[in-house]
């Protein structure tokens, strides 16, 4: 399963995503019907909801905190250095929380 940007939760119907969409719960087939995929059905939308909040964490930040909700220039020769920048210090704010934790 490979992360990559765009939407891997529940409005990626009609998109080709690697690992699959992540169901809601209450949209998902009922494990009483999947028998002895049950458990391995559970680990996988397991899996992908974690995955998922670990690549949201960062964009919610840059949105959040920085408050960085649109593109300031136009061409990705202008943005492109200052979304790197941005997420670099995305990840300093997450590390930080987890050594001050």
């Amino acid at each position: 399963m490979s992360v990559r940007g765009g939407s891997p939760g529940p409005g990626c119907r009609g998109r080709r995503v690697s690992g699959g969409c992540q169901r809601r719960k209450g949209r998902r087939l009922p494990l009483h019907f999947l028998g002895k995929f049950k458990e391995i059905t559970k680990q996988a939308e397991h899996l992908k909801a974690k995955v998922h909040a670990r690549v949201k964490h960062p964009f919610h930040i840059v949105k959040d905190l920085f408050c960085y909700r649109r593109v300031h220039y136009k061409g990705l020769a202008k943005n492109t250095p200052q979304m790197r920048t941005l997420f670099a210090l995305a990840n300093l704010v997450i590390a930080k929380r987890a050594l001050l934790a």
